[in-house]
């Protein structure tokens, strides 16, 4: 994620978040986060970052159901 969450690491990323217990990375989630939107050079790499971000939130399994829902 510090590299960048653009649209080439977007997948990769997703799936890690679901299926890791990061509960006890916050910190350096937050940190690689914040690297990795500042590292997103066109429209597209931020759209990813977009869709990555809200994954991390505290309704997580709430988020990845209504994904699989559309």
């Amino acid at each position: 994620m510090k590299q960048s969450m653009g649209l080439e690491n977007r997948d990769h990323i997703v799936r890690d978040i679901e299926s890791l217990a990061l509960e006890k990375y916050i910190e350096e989630i937050v940190s690689a986060s914040v690297e990795g939107c500042l590292r997103c050079k066109s429209e597209k790499d931020a759209w990813a970052a977009v869709e990555v971000l809200p994954k991390f939130g505290p309704n997580q399994s709430h988020s990845n159901s209504l994904e699989l829902q559309r």
